[in-house]
């Protein structure tokens, strides 16, 4: 399974988790007495900050979800640019070698020198594709895959945590005396869950100006083809 879908695995697992909770803390203050009506009250304000942090928790997902980003497409596509790119650009550049060539070794006279002449700059132009352009940006989405996949596995951690602090919540909350540690049980999951999720952002981040800087690199490369090729 692929760490998206295992986010929105976990994230229905959360909503389920939540609505356990609910029932359960429903159940104990329906047996809460009259008099300590109050206590609820004091609960019920504590409950609603959690379940605020929650929703804040919860809204960060909206958006990421629907630009995810696919690391497998982008890693058949670095496969692609190394081997159906880069590779016939290095082929090309072998079979110009002068070497390799049947026409210079009949072909004589002003016509044949210039031929010869403008050969180093189709091998330039050809190994430069390879090099200066294939092979970076191959390397650009090679990089991309693997910090997508390192930002959703930081997720998936975050919503380990969010769900193991809920049942942990739900444990507690099983009897009146437990009920008022439940809201700063999830709360506290919750900041460890953006721990792991700021983690994540910084991968991300900082391998996407990784990326940017080898894409960058690629403009050293041959800016027009030989005029002899034109």
């Amino acid at each position: 399974m692929d760490p998206i879908s295992r986010v929105l695995e976990l994230l229905d697992k959360v909503q389920h988790k939540i609505d356990e909770l609910r029932d359960f803390v429903n159940g104990v203050l329906s047996k809460v007495p009259g008099f300590l009506s109050w206590v609820v009250d004091k609960f019920m304000d504590a409950w609603n900050w959690m379940m605020t942090k929650l929703g804040e928790f919860w809204d960060w997902f909206t958006d990421k979800i629907a630009y995810a980003g696919n690391p497998f497409l982008l890693s058949s596509a670095a496969v692609d640019w190394k081997e159906k790119v880069g590779g016939p650009a290095v082929n090309l550049t072998r079979t110009l070698d002068d070497a390799n060539l049947a026409a210079d070794d009949v072909w004589e006279g002003f016509g044949a020198d210039q031929y010869r002449q403008h050969l180093p700059g189709q091998r330039e132009a050809m190994t430069s594709i390879a090099k200066d352009f294939a092979d970076n940006i191959s390397s650009a989405m090679s990089t991309m895959q693997i910090a997508i996949v390192a930002f959703w596995a930081g997720v998936i951690v975050a919503v380990i945590a969010l769900i193991n602090g809920i049942s942990a919540a739900t444990a507690e909350g099983v009897t009146i005396i437990g009920l008022p540690a439940v809201p700063a049980t999830v709360v506290a999951s919750i900041a460890v869950a953006l721990a792991a999720l700021g983690t994540g952002i910084w991968i991300l981040n900082s391998q996407a100006s990784s990326a940017r800087a080898t894409l960058a690199s690629a403009s050293s490369g041959v800016q027009s083809w030989p005029a002899f090729a034109s």
